[in-house]
């Protein structure tokens, strides 16, 4: 009787649970026009460069 109770528990959830889906890429780089964003790196012995985007189009 236990299993059975814990195999009918197992297949309920199974039938409603879902994983998440992936993002599209729309999803997960969501800009707009006139957005702007900076970018820095340091390459070792150097000093820190930065680049400044604005998204125009």
């Amino acid at each position: 009787m236990k299993t059975l109770y814990s195999i009918i528990v197992a297949l309920a959830f199974s039938t409603t649970i879902s994983a998440q889906d992936l993002l599209t890429v729309g999803e997960v780089f969501d800009f707009s026009i006139g957005d702007k964003f900076q970018i820095s790196g340091k390459a070792g012995g150097q000093p820190s460069n930065c680049d400044r985007i604005t998204i125009i189009d």
